[in-house]
């Protein structure tokens, strides 16, 4: 009877029933190999039979804490213990890692905990909602998808927005962190819409540091147009225009000209289509504008060539109506005469009617520098005033179409250096009864000339 009765004892005792009992609750199960934070347990001992010093420890790859000796008495029934999990160097695994641990002391206990081992790139998110293009500003955040709290982070932050942006922040158990970065607005002009990656480097214990992530900029269009204008007879417009918003955007600029001033109108960039309307001539430039990306039209228009034009039209109509107006036309001309002292000129003096005109007279002015020679050709002069210095011819009547030709020379003992200017000679008559008056041309002589042909 004792036998059984020591056999029933053992047996139960053996399968546990009256031995050391443990129970592991997960505070959390999660090990980031690349970060020293490690997975929580709580250790519930119950049952316990023999009390005395105990200790728990894994042969595993992980550091097991305590790993000093604990004691556990038979009172209370539950005894607590809370046991650290930490991943060390020899740690290469990821998933999920069973292992077993063992409770050693006046009992002894063993069992298996799961583990789950996460790589830093998977443990972590990064990502942003839509960025405001205006606003200054990139707003992002780090999503931590794990049971484990992540505390004293340090990460160092680059992306096509900003560079090396450090940070240090705590991140907890299947927490979020927000981050809010000042950006220059210059650069963020020449960024397009849409998603581009920003990276994490983080400061960690061991293995690799860089997650990367992505940061959403939102869409804006925007064209501005500015129109200046400079110059008066060679006028230039500039039609510029900017892309204001962060997606490519077709501008298209037109610009009209009558049939006119086309001609003398010039652009720096040929133009895509060309139409003409009637008086009227299109001219259309289309472009594909970048973010920021500025597209300038220049048409120049040459007002003083048509100006000019215009002048010289207006004066030859008004030669021409005084031409065809004109009831006499004097004309007056010089050529050198050789003489062996000073200098000589023979002046001649053509008269013709190109309408009945009476009482004709003709005055021509001598300059003080000069005299008269006292021989004259066919037509001799009227009149000689020496103290007014002038001769006069009477004509009479010319018929239209009637022509005289008079002449007389000039001469003075000293020379001439320069230009020898001799007045304009007048011409006085009578038309239907009234009297009118004309003068001819001013001429003038060069002492060079003369020279030349003394030699």
């Amino acid at each position: 009877m004792k036998k059984i009765l020591f056999a029933v004892v053992f047996i139960m005792l053996s399968s546990g029933v009256f031995g050391l009992n443990v129970e592991t609750e997960a505070v959390n199960n999660v090990v980031i190999p690349q970060f020293n934070q490690p997975a929580k347990f709580n250790f519930i001992f119950s049952n316990i039979t023999l009390p005395g010093k105990y200790n728990v420890y894994s042969l595993s790859n992980l550091k097991m804490l305590p790993s000093n000796e604990f004691y556990l008495s038979t009172k209370p029934e539950k005894q607590n213990l809370e046991v650290f999990f930490y991943p060390t160097d020899q740690l290469d695994i990821e998933g999920f890692y069973t292992f077993v641990y063992y409770v050693n002391g006046e009992e002894k206990y063993e069992d298996k905990i799961t583990l789950k081992i996460v790589n830093l790139q998977d443990a972590i998110e990064i990502s942003s909602e839509e960025n405001d293009f205006d606003s200054g500003k990139i707003n992002f955040y780090i999503k931590n998808k794990e049971n484990i709290d992540l505390n004293g982070l340090k990460a160092k932050f680059s992306s096509i927005f900003f560079d090396d942006v450090e940070r240090e922040f705590d991140l907890p158990a299947n927490g979020i962190a927000d981050f809010e970065v000042d950006v220059d607005k210059e650069r963020i002009k020449t960024i397009n819409a849409g998603s581009y990656i920003v990276k994490a480097d983080f400061d960690v214990q061991r293995g690799d540091s860089v997650v990367e992530g992505k940061i959403y900029l939102g869409k804006k269009e925007g064209i501005k147009k500015e129109e200046s204008s400079s110059g008066f007879f060679i006028n230039t417009k500039t039609i510029t225009s900017i892309n204001v918003g962060n997606v490519e955007q077709v501008v298209r600029v037109e610009v009209k000209k009558d049939i006119f001033t086309r001609l003398f109108t010039s652009f720096n960039y040929e133009p895509n289509v060309v139409k003409r309307d009637g008086f009227t001539v299109s001219y259309l430039w289309i472009e594909d504008l970048k973010p920021s990306e500025v597209y300038s039209i220049k048409v120049k228009t040459n007002y003083l060539f048509p100006f000019l034009v215009i002048i010289v039209a207006g004066l030859i109509i008004i030669g021409f109506k005084h031409y065809t107006e004109s009831k006499i036309i004097v004309n007056k001309t010089v050529s050198p005469v050789k003489t062996k002292k000073g200098f000589a000129l023979k002046v001649r003096i053509n008269v013709k009617a190109r309408k009945g005109v009476a009482n004709v007279s003709i005055i021509d002015k001598i300059p003080s520098i000069v005299k008269v020679y006292n021989k004259f050709g066919s037509i001799k002069p009227s009149a000689y005033d020496v103290k007014n210095r002038r001769l006069e011819w009477d004509l009479g009547t010319l018929n239209a179409g009637e022509e005289r030709i008079f002449d007389y020379i000039i001469y003075s003992k000293l020379g001439v250096v320069g230009k020898f200017s001799l007045p304009p000679a007048n011409a006085i008559f009578e038309f239907n009864g009234q009297v009118h008056e004309t003068e001819s041309n001013e001429v003038f002589f060069l002492s060079e000339q003369i020279e030349r042909e003394e030699d």
